[in-house]
């Protein structure tokens, strides 16, 4: 077995390599790093911002997973222990758009940041009361799996009720139960499009080979920065950054354990939150953002949390 693997990884870089590297790709790998000095002095202030936000973050789900060792060992913490790794899931989410954006592709950044702010919806409707934790994971009334039924006919299911349950979310936070004002919901319903669009077609990624939105122009398969397409990308991660930041108040249940650390996290947070406000507000001012204000006040109404005014034990609802 290991001579056959060998002959075939020797195969490979025989027809494919050059003095065991890859030639063209080589290459890429430079031109990546030349964008990312790139981001990095056309971006810096975000890249400041984020870092921060990305730092607290971390050090936030560090504490609370001290918490959550000492909270097993009194009590059941399994779904506590749900809510935290999917905050791990969302940390990796944020890196990984970052350190796609800053190599020049923005638009599978995009997409990623996409998969974060739907993250951040459903905890907020759970947060907000709309449904519970137990329907958000599609296991309300969900019955056990019968005797003769195949494991994929369960798990449809059990992935239907959870669909329903994201459906629900969203009718609540920006659909026909949502009590935004229209002309939000329609700038929201905007907004969402320019996901949608780069998930399902890649329209953010294929405008740069468009002269005067006509002509199509050969790329290039090396990364090239482009500074619209960057400042699109900028501006939705601040977005989401802000509205994640908000649903990070779900941990407030342990805050009088944070006291024990020596962390000020409230006063990191209220930083954090007003920097993402002053952030929108700077690009509003240069008429760079004008759905800026539509986003501010979704924000302030369907994310209202913040360190003093949301308390998990009150708020939060594991089923109904």
């Amino acid at each position: 077995m290991d001579k056959d693997v060998k002959k075939w990884r020797e195969r490979l870089q025989k027809n494919f390599t050059l003095n065991n590297n890859f030639k063209i790709l080589s290459k890429v790998s430079l031109k990546e790093l030349k964008s990312e000095e790139y981001f990095r002095n056309h971006f810096g202030g975000y890249q400041d911002l984020l870092v921060a936000y990305k730092e607290f973050l971390a050090i936030t789900l560090r504490i609370i997973k001290n918490i959550l060792i000492e909270y097993n060992k009194k009590k059941d913490g399994n779904l506590y222990n749900t809510i935290y790794n999917n905050f791990i899931l969302d940390f990796r989410l944020f890196r990984s758009a970052q350190k796609l954006a800053q190599i020049s592709y923005a638009g599978p950044g995009y997409c990623l940041l996409r998969k974060l702010f739907f993250n951040s919806v459903y905890k907020s409707a759970i947060m907000n009361g709309y449904l519970s934790y137990n329907e958000l994971m599609g296991s309300k009334d969900l019955e056990n799996k019968k005797e003769n039924e195949s494991m994929k006919k369960y798990l449809i299911r059990w992935s239907k009720k959870k669909k329903k349950a994201q459906q629900k979310a969203k009718k609540y936070l920006w659909g026909k139960e949502s009590t935004l004002p229209d002309n939000i919901k329609k700038d929201i319903l905007y907004w969402l499009n320019f996901f949608h669009n780069e998930v399902h077609g890649s329209n953010l990624s294929q405008a740069k080979f468009f002269k005067n939105g006509k002509s199509v122009q050969l790329g290039s398969i090396y990364p090239d920065p482009e500074k619209s397409i960057l400042n699109h990308y900028v501006s939705r991660s601040i977005e989401v950054a802000w509205i994640h930041l908000r649903t990070l108040c779900i941990f407030n249940f342990y805050d009088d354990y944070f006291k024990n650390y020596d962390y000020d996290w409230v006063t990191k947070w209220k930083i954090l939150d007003e920097s993402f406000e002053e952030s929108i507000d700077f690009a509003i001012e240069d008429n760079q953002e004008y759905l800026g204000k539509s986003l501010k006040e979704f924000i302030q109404l369907k994310f209202n949390f913040n360190p003093n005014n949301f308390n998990l034990k009150d708020n939060f609802k594991f089923s109904d």
